[in-house]
């Protein structure tokens, strides 16, 4: 989980459309990371005012966001090497800007 006002951290997503737009507040946006990595944002969050999450490699994103995993067309958690390798990633760009 990536939020734009704290940390990131792991946690566990129901994998349900309504669970998932809650976290993101608003309708979901699926961004594939790689063969088997997704981001998933708030797709009308610039349209929102949302502030940009500064965790992310990803310049321009907004809001809060989480990063799964996928298989064909349904989201799956990561492996544990996945999302240790993640979230360090993105706790570090979170500690260079907070």
């Amino acid at each position: 989980m990536c939020p734009v006002d704290r940390a990131p951290y792991v946690a566990w997503i129901e994998d349900s459309l309504e669970n998932m737009q809650r976290v993101v507040g608003g309708y979901i946006e699926f961004l594939q990371l790689d063969v088997c990595t997704a981001l998933i944002c708030n797709e009308e969050g610039r349209l929102m005012g949302l502030p940009e999450n500064k965790s992310l490699p990803f310049p321009g994103l907004v809001g809060d966001c989480f990063i799964c995993g996928f298989d064909g067309e349904n989201l799956v958690g990561l492996e544990k090497v996945q999302a240790g390798r993640w979230l360090r990633h993105c706790k570090t760009r979170w500690s260079a800007f907070s």
